[in-house]
């Protein structure tokens, strides 16, 4: 007796091809295409803000302020520093100026942002505001705090 067997028509299944590295890299374009819109679209409202408490400005991030004794009061950059802290201001450095014989305070932009300057030494009554662009300072800005330091708003 012979047996025949039968065999089982083949089944053609479509099988999954591996992604290439095109597709991964239009995959990875397309979500950070999708996550700039995003950034974009809501960025604004997620960028932190900084209200200068006694003062009607408010700037974007904390302002990062180096203080320097101009006056050659003992202890004046440090009280200084607590009182602007205070107010708002993130402040990098304190120390001493390059002269103790300053008048006058005066506010400095040392990064290149003249208008925001004057909007902050404004915002604490300092009358003198200078630009003196430095090769990668610390601070955005600086104060010296001259004889008429007492004069300051933040003083108060």
């Amino acid at each position: 007796m012979s047996s025949k067997t039968r065999r089982r028509p083949r089944r053609w299944t479509a099988r999954a091809q591996p992604a290439g590295i095109p597709s991964i890299v239009v995959l990875i374009a397309l979500g950070a295409v999708a996550l700039v819109g995003l950034y974009s679209a809501v960025g604004e409202r997620l960028r932190p803000r900084t209200v200068l408490r006694g003062a009607d400005v408010e700037i974007e991030g904390r302002p990062r302020l180096e203080i320097r004794n101009g006056c050659g009061e003992k202890g004046l950059a440090q009280e200084a520093k607590r009182r602007l802290i205070d107010i708002g201001f993130d402040v990098v450095h304190t120390g001493n100026a390059d002269d103790f014989r300053y008048i006058r305070s005066i506010f400095i932009d040392l990064k290149g942002d003249l208008p925001k300057a004057r909007e902050l030494a404004t915002a604490i009554g300092c009358p003198e505001v200078i630009q003196q662009l430095e090769p990668g300072p610390l601070a955005d800005f600086a104060i010296v705090l001259g004889a008429d330091h007492e004069d300051l708003k933040w003083q108060n």
